[in-house]
């Protein structure tokens, strides 16, 4: 089969011409899929933080598609891995922004205030990720307790099972 390539760029993608389909329905096809939209980011990305050097697209596309083949074959080791330095870089990420906060508390009130923001969105953020590493820990299983509570007469009664009937 013969390729449609634009050039030799480390950012164009090999793609096989396909009987039956035109050069404009592949390429259509093609953008449409979310491996490779996301390869072309991560391949930029990555060309900028490792010696500026783009990594091959066809290559980050085929990497993308062998880890979707993980996932679909229930091997979430990936996810575990990304959920997990995501959430360190999220608890650096609140420890910086609480620094800064504090640096600028006393000149600053304003900009400690944005740090301060920021590190608890941070913060927070982190909390959700180590849920969901808990979830997929757990296969997804989730416990829902149900607690009532009752505010009549100005003072909330918090219960964990609620009995209701009876003479009044």
């Amino acid at each position: 089969m013969s390729k449609l390539k634009a050039n030799d760029r480390a950012d164009s993608l090999k793609i096989e011409r396909q009987p039956g389909k035109t050069d404009s329905r592949l390429l259509t096809e093609v953008a449409m899929r979310p491996m490779i939209r996301n390869g072309f980011i991560v391949g930029n990305l990555g060309g900028k933080h490792f010696s500026g050097k783009q990594p091959d697209l066809t290559d980050t596309v085929e990497i993308m598609a062998q880890a979707c083949e993980k996932v679909r074959a229930n091997d979430l080791s990936d996810q575990r891995d990304i959920l997990t330095s995501q959430a360190m870089a999220l608890d650096a990420v609140f420890t910086i922004m609480v620094s800064r906060a504090e640096n600028n508390l006393k000149d600053h009130f304003s900009a400690a205030e944005r740090f301060m923001r920021l590190g608890l969105k941070a913060q927070a953020q982190c909390r959700t990720t180590i849920e969901t590493l808990d979830r997929l820990a757990r296969d997804g299983v989730q416990t829902v307790k149900h607690v009532h509570v009752d505010n009549r007469g100005g003072q909330a009664v918090i219960t964990e099972s609620v009995q209701t009937g009876g003479a009044k």
